[in-house]
């Protein structure tokens, strides 16, 4: 996968630290706390609730697996252009070696929306992203290759940061440059908290628990939905004709929700859900909100509305808070990553484009672009070209609202060009 190795690799070997503890062979290796990679080697750690969690096996959680795909699939649909700072402001720098490797394609095996979702799931799942940067003989960049974050480990040497990868044939050591690494929140600045394995396990495991619980309940359980007692004496017969005749007319969904009607002194008992059963469904209502909360996702994003307000207003606003507490954070440290690593020292920066979110709301889209161009911010060319239209005659220019006047001339007869005053309309 990646053909090379860097340049002074003979002379990091020679000095790097010792890993030997990590090894499972080792004695040394605690087993009663161990590593991350050891955790998810066998399954993950075990819960409080039973069921172990692994930053693999939380993908199993339905409110899990819809936080994470909401999250990573938001961010990858946001386009990644690279820009050009001028003296006059930015543009977009079609042009420039690394536009085509980040808005495109940033491999040939993925594209580039699959490799931001990778990289924003990585994230939410493990803490860390890391991608290979791949290079021609003459150091320029021609793609960027993701690897598992287990396969790396990250370490500090003489000030600065190196990565050791397991690769296919065995391992390979990396220098700072050579490894796009969006770390999440942590401690050392090196190495980002797994959300799952240091914060989300016990929460995650309780709903996988509950899950199992419910669907043991219904594949394995003996509570009917009722009893239909049966007068003694009955006779073999009439009991076979009374058990065919209930389950023929009252069996089945098709059958719900109708009356029964029964022989003298046979006796109908419903059995309704027990309190405890109820509290088992409130209970893991709980716990999606809990899961939303540590991914911060509005509970009505992933299906949960029972105690939210009705779709309008309360669900905008807590949408817009969404974009910008959750979305933006994720957006501004994959940014800076790149600057970092990809143009550090150039006029040129990498940078989502924020407004392709108006692309999905309509009203809104159209009152920024009317607002734009009433106010002489923003040409009819440039709408034209967000909205995919061709070029219009007379389009190019910056128009402003020609009612428009300063507060001080309010009420002042207006004058022509050359200073004369105008006649004013008698009011109607």
């Amino acid at each position: 996968m990646w053909p090379f190795k860097p340049k002074d690799a003979a002379a990091s070997e020679k000095q790097e630290p010792s890993f030997s503890n990590q090894s499972p062979e080792n004695p040394s290796t605690n087993l009663s706390d161990p590593a991350s990679w050891l955790v998810d080697l066998f399954g993950g750690g075990p819960t409080f609730a039973g069921p172990a969690v692994s930053e693999r096996s939380a993908i199993r959680s339905t409110t899990v697996f819809r936080c994470v795909s909401l999250i990573a699939g938001m961010v990858a649909s946001l386009p990644l252009c690279v820009f050009e700072r001028t003296k006059d402001g930015r543009r977009e720098a079609t042009e420039q070696r690394l536009y085509p490797i980040l808005h495109d394609a940033p491999n040939d095996l993925m594209g580039s929306f699959t490799w931001r979702e990778l990289i924003i799931g990585d994230l939410l799942l493990g803490g860390n992203h890391y991608s290979i940067i791949e290079r021609d003989n003459a150091n320029r960049v021609v793609g960027l290759m993701p690897v598992l974050r287990q396969a790396v480990t990250p370490y500090r040497l003489a000030g600065l940061t190196r990565y050791k990868v397991q690769v296919d044939g065995g391992q390979i050591d990396l220098a700072q440059s050579e490894v796009i690494h969006v770390p999440g929140l942590g401690f050392d600045g090196l190495r980002g908290l797994s959300p799952i394995g240091v914060v989300g396990r016990q929460s995650i495991g309780l709903d996988l628990a509950f899950a199992e619980y419910i669907g043991r309940m219904h594949a394995n359980g003996a509570k009917p939905s009722g009893v239909l007692e049966i007068p003694a004496g009955i006779s073999a017969d009439n009991f076979k004709r009374l058990k065919a005749q209930f389950l023929d007319e009252h069996g089945g969904l098709s059958n719900a929700g109708k009356t029964v009607f029964v022989d003298k002194d046979t006796k109908w008992t419903q059995v309704s859900l027990s309190p405890e059963d109820a509290q088992t469904l409130e209970s893991r209502r709980f716990q999606v909100t809990d899961i939303c909360r540590l991914f911060g996702v509005p509970p009505h994003m992933v299906g949960e509305s029972d105690k939210s307000t009705s779709w309008g207003s309360g669900i905008e606003q807590l949408s817009l808070g969404f974009l910008r507490f959750t979305i933006e954070p994720w957006l501004k440290r994959t940014e800076d990553e790149f600057q970092r690593k990809l143009f550090n020292g150039s006029k040129f920066y990498a940078e989502f484009d924020r407004d392709a979110l108006l692309t999905m709301d309509s009203k809104a889209s159209a009152e920024m672009f009317a607002s734009g161009i009433q106010n002489g911010w923003l040409k009819p060319s440039e709408v034209r070209h967000l909205k995919n239209l061709p070029a219009a005659e007379g389009a190019d220019q910056l128009f402003i609202n020609s009612t428009m006047q300063p507060i001080a001339n309010a009420g002042k007869q207006p004058a022509n060009d050359n200073g004369k005053k105008l006649p004013v309309a008698p009011a109607a």
